[in-house]
């Protein structure tokens, strides 16, 4: 662990397992004051302690014994036609509302980009809410890689032929993300849907080629897919009909100068949210 002082505020750099857990109280009383919802123990144990390669990295702002301020990076790998490597998820970051307009969300995207440079990462991804959007453009000096369009649409608008990924599921990564077992996985013309049930539809968060997940134990389902999906606007055949939910915005830090942004693709389990 790291301690970084500024200001009144001190800062924590949490890596290990153990260290964490001593933390563990703290955060959970930090999450409900911040998000107005429970942190629950099989969700702390999964975004904060699992991590699919190397351990997770917390961010941590106090003011004296209180966490006032979070930010958390998990490890990921990506693969394009021109690069492949390693890159940091940014995700639950927080700041309660007392300690907002006093610099500490800009210590914490600086300590996370060093870490980042120091642990040779290639970039740092975020999918921004509304509210995060400017500041980690503002204070974070992160650019847009794209906006993509959350649709409701039919399961026969997706464009199959077409479709791109550049996160890479390998049996690591599926270990750690597929843990809460509520993940639907389902064959259509040689290719996996990855979804979740939502309401009256199907989140579809991602779709790979069937040679891409021939090593992963998948349990596929048995019954037909559901004709209602929610999902991403690339996915999408041109001239499909949908419905626009929402707009997510994909923002990345760069770190490697060498790699072309430009022809990442996204999908949703880049997103800790779906």
């Amino acid at each position: 662990m790291q301690e970084v002082q500024h200001k009144m505020i001190n800062y924590q750099i949490v890596t290990s397992t153990k260290e964490k857990q001593v933390l563990k109280d703290g955060f959970q009383s930090f999450f409900k004051d911040a998000y107005s919802q429970i942190l629950s123990d099989n969700d702390w144990k999964h975004q904060f302690l699992h991590s699919p390669y190397e351990e997770s990295t917390l961010f941590l702002a106090f003011d004296n014994n209180k966490i006032v301020g979070s930010a958390l990076m998990i490890p990921q790998k990506y693969k394009t036609k021109r690069n492949q490597g390693t890159y940091y998820l940014w995700t639950t970051s927080a700041v309660l509302k007392d300690y907002r307009s006093q610099g500490v969300y800009a210590k914490l995207l600086s300590l996370q980009r060093e870490h980042a440079y120091k642990n040779q990462k290639d970039f740092i991804f975020a999918f921004p809410n509304k509210l995060a959007y400017p500041v980690v453009k503002l204070f974070g000096g992160f650019r847009d890689l794209y906006q993509v369009d959350l649709v409701k649409t039919s399961i026969d608008m997706l464009d199959l032929k077409n479709i791109e990924n550049s996160l890479v599921i390998d049996e690591d990564f599926f270990r750690w993300r597929f843990e809460h077992k509520d993940y639907l996985f389902y064959e259509i013309e040689n290719h996996i849907i990855i979804s979740k049930r939502y309401e009256n539809a199907l989140d579809v968060l991602a779709i790979y080629k069937k040679e891409d997940m021939a090593d992963l134990s998948l349990e596929l389902q048995n019954e037909t897919i559901s004709k209602d999906i929610i999902t991403i606007s690339s996915f999408l055949k041109q001239g499909a009909v949908f419905n626009g939910l929402d707009k997510l915005s994909g923002t990345y830090f760069p770190i490697n100068k060498d790699i072309d942004y430009n022809i990442i693709k996204l999908n949703l389990l880049m997103s800790d949210i779906f």
